[in-house]
């Protein structure tokens, strides 16, 4: 599959902060790739690299092998940002009408994503008086007007409902069936069930990096198997906690959930405890989710 974007060994510091270390990766041609990992690792700054925003303080980032700065690369990118870029004092439709106006490469597919969004008959309403999710849907809806062969998108279902969610993927994997390309940051796991292939970042104490990358399914087999405990009491969840990997629970909908080896001896040893503090609790093994792979790669992952 053909490279499009190379990074290598890029950092990027502020003063004395360095917030991105040795980052190193490609995107390919036609696939969706997700930068996944929990708020405050650098994921927006270093989209904004990839698109020539920011330069970085080493390294180095090609598009099609040349610079991102050149005005012909940025012409093939349709890129936004997580802060909100609409206009308060405009409407919904003058907001759409403006940003379009600014790229050589917008279509009239607004009037169709309008629909999708379901925002058609908000269009007159002033945008300062939209909530948050309202101005994310003018925002998507102005980036996938524009018909660039690149679609960058930084925390794009910030606000948005389930089902526009839904939407929204379904665009994305359209978008993919055209040939485009699609990058989008994302610290909901949500995201990654249409990814061909996911990038997880976490920070150090040296700054933010790659600690792995693989397809979904790949990441998943990486987690171990998770115990899943219903009816827990706080005295259960501390004796047991030792026998955890990272001696973790994580709390979800009033369950516990944790994570173990594979081995019998410990869900054997779990189960012993559960039964003498209180019968009731349920305690089941599953495999894990893309949840709990977030949980897992942002928590209890150590590097070896």
């Amino acid at each position: 599959m053909k490279k499009i974007i190379t990074v290598k060994n890029l950092q990027k510091e502020f003063e004395a902060d360095r917030v991105l270390q040795n980052i190193t990766m490609d995107v390919h041609e036609n696939e969706i790739l997700v930068l996944l990992g929990p708020n405050g690792v650098g994921k927006t700054i270093l989209l904004c690299c990839l698109t020539g925003g920011i330069m970085p303080s080493q390294g180095e980032v090609l598009i099609n092998g040349k610079s991102p700065e050149l005005m012909e690369i940025k012409k093939q990118i349709s890129f936004l940002l997580q802060g909100s870029m609409v206009i308060n004092f405009l409407n919904g439709k003058e907001n759409i009408d403006y940003f379009t106006r600014l790229h050589e490469k917008s279509t009239d597919k607004w009037k169709e994503l309008v629909k999708k969004f379901e925002i058609e008959d908000e269009l007159t309403k002033i945008v300062k008086n939209y909530s948050g999710g309202m101005k994310r849907k003018i925002e998507l809806i102005i980036a996938l007007t524009m018909d660039t062969p690149i679609l960058i998108f930084d925390e794009p279902t910030t606000g948005l409902d389930l089902s526009m969610i839904r939407v929204f993927h379904d665009l994305l994997l359209k978008e993919k069936d055209k040939g485009k390309t699609v990058i989008l940051s994302t610290h909901n796991p949500i995201n990654a069930e249409i990814a061909d292939r996911i990038i997880f970042m976490r920070g150090t104490e040296a700054g933010s990096e790659i600690i792995t990358s693989d397809t979904p399914q790949g990441l998943l087999d990486q987690v171990p198997r998770i115990i899943r405990l219903t009816a827990s009491t706080a005295k259960i969840n501390q004796r047991i906690e030792n026998h955890l990997l990272g001696e973790r629970l994580f709390e979800k909908g009033g369950e516990s959930i944790g994570f173990i080896s594979d081995d019998g001896s410990t869900l054997n040893q779990i189960k012993s405890i559960v039964a003498d503090e209180n019968p009731k609790c349920e305690v089941k093994m599953e495999s894990p989710s893309y949840t709990d792979m977030f949980n897992y790669f942002t928590y209890i992952w150590q590097k070896e």
